[in-house]
């Protein structure tokens, strides 16, 4: 959620620090190189465990499309269900995150993200005026919002629509462009998805438009059962992108599977709630995986050996990042240094202006913690 969002810090070692100065620019990091292993996962466990049997879901909820045309749905359904689909998006539409704390000068963050380095305070308003002069296609998106912690076997309560802004090249706030579209349509799961809180809802309405889907895409014998898993997947993705151009009193489904990927990329194990991370997550809603020349590689030093690890790059000019940075405070640790620590913080500020950073120059403190190692 990014309603409540004030301040961001962001912790980086030295190396970190000198590469965003001269380079001017941030890394988000594709999520399956984060260190918790289940980052972005959770929420896609939690959609497939909570889906019922499906021809007990097409008897339940009586919808009259899925009755009259159930053998065929079961049929291409035991080819291609709601967890293959969901699995086909994880694999097919990368999420790439950058990382940032509510905390300005918090222990454990400096033991874990920036022993020796530094917390950078950046602007939440200039970050995201960069991010969107980043986005070039109509089908880049990104969020900045507050992670949702939950525990990994369950999570009941989560925001609904209203409670994110998902920007484009086009809109700052997405969601909310094309809420009276919805709000025409007056059908109770739209109404769900703005007053609910409730995964469970939540992945009602989703699991039934899958599943709405597949009944349009036999009946215009655009899927067949001879089709494979991935032409079924790939049928059912565009059905959904193609609601923004042709049939825009459905875009709300588009909207929905939007949302279903700012959840996953936001869900995290409540293991890491001490760290208040807020975080900024890019992702181009396409299957097709075009080359995105916005990707990089660099390795990624861990305590048990070094791997090559794809990012892209949240570029910006001197100017903007001058506008971005707005203070910087220096890790406990560095009083520990075998230098003048007054020196070293003029050395800093030496530094900065040279970089014509003139603004976080004024503003540069050391921790107000004390460590030995």
């Amino acid at each position: 959620m990014n309603m409540n969002i004030e301040d961001l810090y962001h912790y980086t070692s030295v190396d970190g620090f000198k590469s965003i100065i001269e380079n001017h620019y941030f890394r988000l990091s594709e999520s399956s190189f984060l260190n918790d292993p289940d980052d972005c996962k959770l929420f896609n466990d939690f959609l497939v465990k909570n889906i019922n049997d499906l021809e007990f879901f097409i008897e339940t909820t009586k919808m009259k499309a899925l009755m009259n045309n159930k053998d065929k749905i079961l049929e291409i359904y035991k080819k291609c269900s709601f967890e293959d689909y969901i699995k086909y998006l994880e694999k097919n539409i990368k999420l790439y995150v950058m990382s940032f704390s509510s905390k300005d000068d918090d222990l454990t963050m400096w033991n874990y993200y920036g022993k020796g380095g530094f917390s950078l305070k950046v602007s939440k308003d200039q970050l995201i005026q960069v991010m969107k002069n980043n986005l070039k296609e109509n089908d880049e998106f990104f969020t900045i919002s507050n992670v949702i912690y939950t525990k990994k076997d369950t999570c009941d309560k989560i925001p609904n629509f209203n409670s994110f802004h998902l920007y484009s090249k086009e809109y700052d706030d997405l969601l909310k462009e094309n809420e009276n579209i919805r709000k025409e349509e007056n059908k109770e799961d739209i109404k769900n998805l703005f007053e609910k809180d409730n995964l469970e809802t939540f992945i009602h309405i989703y699991y039934k438009g899958y599943l709405l889907s597949l009944d349009y895409l036999l009946k215009k014998k655009v899927i067949s059962n001879e089709d494979d898993q991935e032409a079924i997947c790939k049928a059912v993705f565009k059905n959904t992108k193609d609601f923004e151009t042709k049939n825009r009193n459905m875009l709300w489904k588009r909207d929905l599977s939007l949302f279903m990927i700012l959840l996953s990329s936001l869900i995290k194990s409540n293991s890491y709630e001490s760290e208040n991370e807020i975080r900024v997550v890019y992702f181009k809603y396409d299957i097709e995986n075009k080359e995105n020349e916005n990707i990089n590689y660099y390795i990624r030093h861990t305590p048990f050996g070094n791997l090559l690890s794809p990012y892209i790059s949240l570029k910006g000019s001197n100017e903007e990042f001058n506008d971005l940075i707005e203070k910087i405070i220096i890790s406990p640790a560095t009083k520990n240094l075998p230098i003048n620590i007054d020196m070293y913080k003029d050395t800093l500020k030496e530094y900065l202006l040279l970089k014509n950073y003139n603004k976080a120059s004024k503003s540069i403190n050391y921790s107000k913690h004390n460590i030995r190692w």
